[in-house]
């Protein structure tokens, strides 16, 4: 007997290259039932799910493939892999999963590949779907970590600041300011990227980033406004 994990994460008791689902966990064991629908068999294994309690009884089906099992232990295999931060190609990566095995063969590699890429997805954060959760989220991130150290939002008039301590003092002792506003590199669910520059040593330092929601006059106000708040 062996416990493997389904494609959920739940475990999964393999007995005689039978498959078995939990069914019941009781005080001191585990009852467990056939995968396949329709089979009636059942059996029992203490609550540790290392040892054999009571016998599965007869199957009404032939065993799922060896390779079944194979290309299972070896997607959770991938997927462990795929919560690690390493350098390594995923699809070197993934093929020395699969040549543990040798009957998985290279049309599996691919759909192993998509399990990777699948599972990786999970750790990133949750994209914002509005302006409000981009402004939400922007408030919460440790922005230290984005070269950040002062983050300023307003949702009334959907507006964020990002800078630093250093360009704002930068951008204070600059006798010439440039302020240019780009909107073809803006962040979804915002109209503009607007970027103060400072002029100091004959060049324009970028010091001041702001989305804009819109041109107006009184945003443009307003960023102002949250700056000299800023500073």
């Amino acid at each position: 007997m062996e416990i493997i994990q389904t494609n959920r994460g739940a475990p999964c008791l393999v007995v005689d290259g039978f498959w078995f689902r939990i069914r019941r966990r009781n005080k001191n064991s585990v009852s467990w039932r056939c995968t396949a629908e329709t089979c009636p068999s059942n059996g029992t294994t203490n609550l540790e799910m290392n040892e054999i309690i009571m016998k599965s009884t007869t199957h009404n089906h032939m065993k799922p493939e060896e390779k079944a099992l194979q290309l299972q232990k070896t997607r959770m295999s991938v997927k462990r892999k795929a919560q690690e931060i390493t350098e390594e190609s995923v699809g070197k990566m993934v093929c020395q999963e699969a040549l543990k095995s040798s009957l998985i063969t290279y049309q599996d590699v691919k759909g192993l590949k998509d399990t990777f890429y699948r599972e990786r997805l999970k750790l990133r954060p949750k994209l914002p779907t509005c302006k409000e959760e981009v402004l939400e989220t922007l408030m919460r991130m440790d922005i230290k970590d984005y070269n950040f150290s002062i983050c300023k939002s307003n949702k009334e008039y959907g507006i964020a600041l990002l800078t630093t301590e250093e360009r704002l003092l930068f951008l204070s002792n600059s006798h010439r300011m440039l302020g240019d506003g780009t909107f073809k590199s803006c962040l979804k669910f915002f109209f503009q990227l607007y970027t103060l520059h400072a002029f100091q040593n004959g060049r324009y330092t970028p010091c001041v980033f702001c989305l804009l929601p819109d041109k107006k006059k009184t945003t443009y106000e307003k960023m102002l406004e949250m700056l000299l708040e800023t500073t």
